[in-house]
């Protein structure tokens, strides 16, 4: 890739202001890098490249993060001065994620409500809890505030 494309996109992504978002929310959330990072199955040192602006994400890992926080990608994109606190998803455009990304036993199935309201201060999620044997249940705890 040529220096001249490279610096276009960079000045194109980077007037969304991806990194500073992407910390702005681990940080309401009272998230670590760490924590962050085993949600997504990502790397702390990739997320801390990532909020620094060192490297921009691709959709699939910005995705992840997104899943993480209950937004949608469009979150990370929009202009500040347009962003909602209030939305709301019809059942056909959710999708429905398991309780962590690798588990042999899930324990529930969520589908998040609103993740168009991008400045909410309360996450509306469907769960769809499974029968699972007492001595594989495993303690779950979620930052924020949440309505199932």
């Amino acid at each position: 890739m040529t220096t001249g494309l490279t610096d276009a996109i960079s000045q194109g992504l980077g007037r969304y202001s991806i990194g500073e978002k992407l910390r702005s929310m681990r940080l309401r959330k009272g998230m670590g890098l760490v924590e962050l990072g085993q949600h997504a199955g990502l790397s702390a040192a990739l997320l801390s490249k990532l909020e620094r602006g060192k490297l921009f994400p691709t959709l699939p890992t910005l995705l992840r993060i997104a899943t993480v926080f209950g937004v949608g990608l469009d979150s990370f994109f929009s202009d500040e001065l347009k962003r909602r606190a209030v939305g709301v998803v019809r059942r056909a455009e959710r999708v429905r994620l398991p309780d962590r990304p690798v588990a042999e036993d899930v324990q529930y199935y969520f589908e998040c409500l609103d993740y168009r309201a991008t400045e909410r201060k309360l996450s509306a999620l469907l769960a769809d809890f499974q029968e699972v044997p007492a001595e594989k249940l495993k303690p779950h705890q979620q930052l924020g505030v949440e309505f199932l």
